[in-house]
């Protein structure tokens, strides 16, 4: 009798990404829309971020936590409306961050 392995999936976590994005883009009063246009993204791309359906590539994440001036782990792990005051900025030496 053949044996057969259990084929197991890796289910990635959930992240705080669209939660935060959408707690930022408030604070700086911007709209979906108008955020979009300062990040060069689409209002289909913010609004599909903020309701955790989808999750930016790479480059597009780092773009966003660039223009937010946010540390990527605070981006992706913490939830930054708990505790707006404790928000690390990203300075020049921050890794991780490109131009």
């Amino acid at each position: 009798m053949a044996t057969t392995k259990n084929k197991t999936k890796n289910i990635p976590q959930p992240t705080n990404f669209g939660k935060n994005l959408k707690f930022l883009r408030r604070m700086k009063g911007l709209s979906q829309t108008g955020l979009a246009n300062e990040v060069g993204l689409s209002r289909n791309n913010i609004a599909s971020y903020e309701s955790g359906f989808v999750e930016p590539n790479m480059k597009k994440f780092l773009a966003t936590c660039q223009y937010f001036n946010v540390v990527p782990k605070d981006m992706l792990e913490s939830i930054l409306s708990e505790h707006p005051t404790n928000v690390t900025a990203v300075s020049e030496e921050t890794p991780g961050i490109v131009d």
